[in-house]
Formats: structure tokens, C-alpha cells, sequence
């Protein structure tokens, strides 16, 4: 028995278990035995997902997560100017009143901001290197 009397045997078998709703008919012999050849279904009549269909949901999924990495990277940028800033404040007030504030109190406050900071842009980075990433994972798969 030759390969193509085989997989039309496959396709015999396959088109009369109980899973496949194709029409009865030699056409949806021919359709399964078409599917079998494309490696689109087995014999274990379990559809196998087309790769066009996985790269396209593989694709919309890497985007979803891109766009979801440059919302959370906008945000990040935003926390860090406002944080920035109120340490630009900080020391400005500092520099004006520094004699009549309690200075333990205000270098403990300046370095709880400047740890935010650091802290925020460790976050930035983060999120950063992980869409450089997925960047690269982009590219290759449209390739």
C-alpha cells in the first residue's frame, strides 16, 4: 500500500469516526484526506491548530502585549517627572528654610523621594527591557 492509499485510507477512517461533521459525502472523504496531507488534522481526529492561525493569535497576543508594556512604560515616566519634581521642590524649599525646619525630618523625607525614584526607574527599566524583548521576538516571527 502506497503513501497516497494510505492517508485516503486515514481519510476513510477518519471522515467515518463519530468526530468529524463533515458531510457524508466522497467530497468530505476528500476533505479529510486533504487535511491529513496538510497535516491539518490526525488520526486521532483532533484538529491540530493551522500555524497560520497560531502565528496570527501568537502575533495578536505579542501586540496586546507590546501595547500593554508602552501603556505601563508612559505610566512609569509620568510617576517619575511628578517624583522628580517633587524633589526639585523639596530642595528648593530646603534651600530657603533649611534654618527653621527640622533637618533629621527633611533628609529623611528627601531620602524617601529619592528612593521612590530610584525605585521607579528600576520599574522603568524593567518594563523596557522586556518590550526591547518582545521587540526582538516581533521581528523574528515576521520574518
Amino acid at each position: 500500500m502506497n503513501l497516497e492509499t494510505k492517508s485516503l485510507c486515514e481519510a476513510r477512517i477518519l471522515f467515518n469516526s463519530s468526530n468529524i461533521t463533515y458531510p457524508r459525502t466522497t467530497s468530505g472523504i476528500i476533505l479529510c484526506y486533504t487535511l491529513i496531507k496538510k497535516e491539518m488534522i490526525t488520526l486521532d481526529t483532533q484538529p491540530k491548530i493551522l500555524k497560520s492561525v497560531e502565528h496570527t493569535n501568537l502575533s495578536e497576543n505579542t501586540a496586546k502585549e507590546y501595547e500593554s508594556l508602552v501603556q505601563q512604560e508612559d505610566e512609569h515616566i509620568e510617576r517619575l517627572k511628578t517624583c522628580t519634581k517633587l524633589i526639585w521642590d523639596a530642595l528648593a524649599i530646603i534651600s530657603q528654610k533649611a534654618s527653621v525646619l527640622h533637618m533629621e525630618t527633611v533628609k529623611e523625607a528627601a531620602d524617601h523621594l529619592h528612593i521612590m525614584e530610584l525605585d521607579l526607574r528600576r520599574e522603568l527599566f524593567k518594563v523596557r527591557l522586556k518590550k526591547s524583548i518582545l521587540a526582538n521576538k516581533m521581528k523574528q516571527t515576521q520574518a
